[in-house]
């Protein structure tokens, strides 16, 4: 209770005092006033505004005039500045940045097209190799009597070969007359009983067995052989043979063997490759 009475006195006393003092200092300003009269000069505000706006577009035309004479040696001053310094120390970076990336990219595309190139080489290289060991059927012709010879299909390759299908058909043109071969050549009679069958490495089948005197028609085989040898008719032998190579797990496509011979006119003369249709003996 002894402390709450000393506060409160103290709360009171400390406002009096305030305007005692208060008080006084008026008082006392009063008095030296009236000693001291205070003395102004009389200055035009007008003239005052004017000059001040006058030097402060003099000096701003001065200002400018000085800048526009700044040689370039003090824009520099002022790019490296402390102010501007790490502005432009980003820059740098930032450009630095880009061609270091930029290289980066150059490496790696260099560096993908290597590895492209070496796969690339590496599937020619196992292409190479199967194809040195796959089966390759070619057709070899034999010789059996005047006008009667044999087509024989022969693995050249060291594995042996899954043959689906064997075609063969001969045709007489007569002089004059073209010869067309059709797309569904290769439907003709299959001289495998049972497909498939397996071609074993350097063995052979013989496909077809050509006769000549077959395509006489109703003529006796003298007039048919006398109108062969004049060069009325001409011969032509073709087929087809599609097979699979073993060493493929799974083949897409079997691999397609086209043979198209053109027998010459002429006694114990064997067929040949008709020259001019080429895109009729091939090899895939």
């Amino acid at each position: 209770m002894k402390y709450l009475a000393l506060l409160a006195m103290y709360c009171f006393a400390v406002p009096m005092n305030g305007q005692q003092a208060s008080t006084q200092a008026h008082s006392a300003q009063q008095k030296t006033g009236g000693e001291q009269p205070q003395n102004y000069e009389s200055v035009s505000v007008r003239t005052v505004s004017i000059d001040r706006l006058d030097i402060k577009q003099q000096q701003g035309s001065e200002g400018k005039s000085n800048q526009e004479k700044l040689p370039l040696s003090s824009y520099l001053r002022r790019l490296i500045a402390p102010e501007t310094l790490p502005n432009l120390i980003l820059c740098v970076a930032g450009i630095a940045g880009i061609v270091v990336a930029w290289r980066s990219l150059k490496t790696l595309e260099t560096q993908t097209k290597a590895a492209r190139d070496a796969a690339e080489a590496a599937r020619l290289n196992a292409q190479a190799i199967i194809n040195a060991e796959r089966a390759w059927v070619v057709i070899r012709v034999e010789y059996v009597a005047p006008y009667e010879f044999n087509f024989r299909a022969v693995n050249v390759g060291k594995t042996p070969a899954k043959i689906t299908g064997i075609y063969s058909s001969q045709v007489a043109i007569r002089r004059g007359q073209e010869f067309e071969v059709t797309p569904e050549y290769d439907k003709g009679e299959s001289l495998i009983s049972s497909p498939p069958c397996f071609l074993p490495a350097t063995d052979g089948t013989i496909i077809w067995r050509c006769n000549l005197t077959d395509l006489r028609g109703t003529r006796t085989v003298e007039e048919w052989i006398d109108d062969y040898k004049r060069g009325l008719y001409s011969v032509t032998i073709y087929g087809k043979i599609t097979y699979y190579d073993t060493l493929e797990a799974s083949p897409k496509e079997p691999h397609v063997t086209k043979w198209l011979y053109w027998h010459v006119p002429i006694p114990g003369a064997l067929p040949i490759p008709d020259p001019k249709r080429p895109e009729y003996n091939s090899y895939t």
